[in-house]
């Protein structure tokens, strides 16, 4: 049974589609290829930023951080002297 072809109003020959079997390779293969280049993008994305770590966001509330802030205002006061 065809749930979309209704009787004589919508006959399975008019419902059926009229598109090849390699344009629905090749949107498939398309599709695949697309999904497949934003897969390496997130991934290279997520990896580097994942390299960074916390600190890299700048909030001051990690621990790498807070040293490297404590470390710049040691040596701001140096230079000052």
């Amino acid at each position: 049974r065809q749930p979309w072809a209704v009787g004589e109003i919508l006959p399975v020959s008019v419902a059926a589609s009229l598109q090849t079997v390699e344009n629905l390779l090749t949107s498939l293969a398309l599709i695949i290829s697309l999904y497949t280049v934003f897969i390496i993008v997130e991934s290279y994305l997520m990896i580097t930023v994942a390299k960074k770590g916390p600190s890299s966001l700048k909030t001051g509330r990690y621990h790498y951080e807070q040293i490297t802030t404590s470390l710049e205002a040691k040596l701001a006061q140096q230079v000052q002297q």
